[in-house]
Order: structure tokens, then C-alpha cells, then sequence
């Protein structure tokens, strides 16, 4: 089953809806840098804010706004990779095969108190590469 199924779907009517997508393409025209480093900012305190709330309803121990808190990371972190044209299927695909290579062990620099496996980098492991899947981020590598 694809990533780019309902959710993307979803999630790109929503950005069209409210012309995040268009916003992000008349920067890029402009090539106006700085306002899509600050609006990236931006998305990634919006993150930040939903990550909060999930720590809070964690605590309040309040099942149904943990529920609310993940489904809004998500919502954020797919929306900005769908506003910047990032080919999300490729990405995830790319993400998912490098960690399949990945092995089972312990990683002494994060505590595990639960002792399931971490997934640790064998030697000669490859990082996934996102060159041709990054889409209207590309402006990060312009000068």
C-alpha cells in the first residue's frame, strides 16, 4: 500500500484549501529565501506545539487528545512536505528500506529501559538519499 493514499490526499486539499500551496509557490517564484526558511521554521514550531500537547494529554492521561496530538504531527509533517512538492511515496520508501537493513543491538548513548532492540547501523550502511525527492526544499542548498 502507498503513503500516498487517502492521508496525502487528504492533507494536499487541505493545503490547497487554505493556498499554503500556493503561498510556497509564489515564494519559490520570487525566490524569496528567507520568508521559506522562516515559514519552515514556522512548521517545525507547529510540530513542536502538537509534540507538547502530546506530552500534556500523556500526562493528563487523557487517551483521546494523545490520539488528537499524534494524528496533528502528522498532519504537519506531511502537510509541509506536501506544500514544499517533496515526493513523499520515494522518501518514505527510501527511509523505510534503509532502516529494513538495520540490525537489532543496543545503543549505549539513549537509555532503554524497556530493553527492546534498537536498531543500530551495520557497518557499511547507507543513509537513504532524498537527492531527487526533496522537491521545492531544494532552495536550502541555493545561496
Amino acid at each position: 500500500m502507498s503513503i500516498k493514499n487517502y492521508m496525502v490526499d487528504d492533507i494536499r486539499q487541505l493545503n490547497n484549501k487554505y493556498l499554503i500551496r500556493d503561498f510556497i509557490n509564489n515564494l519559490v517564484q520570487h525566490k524569496n529565501k528567507s520568508l521559506l526558511i522562516d515559514y519552515l521554521k514556522f512548521r517545525a514550531d507547529f510540530i513542536h506545539e502538537e509534540l507538547q500537547e502530546l506530552y500534556t494529554s500523556i500526562e493528563e492521561q487523557n487517551p483521546e487528545d494523545v490520539v488528537d496530538a499524534l494524528i496533528d504531527i502528522i498532519v504537519v509533517a506531511i502537510g509541509t512536505l506536501d506544500c514544499f512538492d517533496v515526493r513523499i511515496d520515494e522518501s518514505w520508501r527510501a527511509v523505510h528500506k534503509a532502516n529494513m537493513t538495520k540490525t537489532r543491538g543496543h545503543k549505549s548513548t539513549r537509555p532503554n529501559p524497556y530493553y527492546l532492540p534498537d536498531l543500530i547501523k551495520p557497518e557499511g550502511w547507507r543513509e537513504p538519499d532524498h537527492t531527487d525527492f526533496v522537491g521545492k526544499l531544494d532552495f536550502l542548498n541555493r545561496d
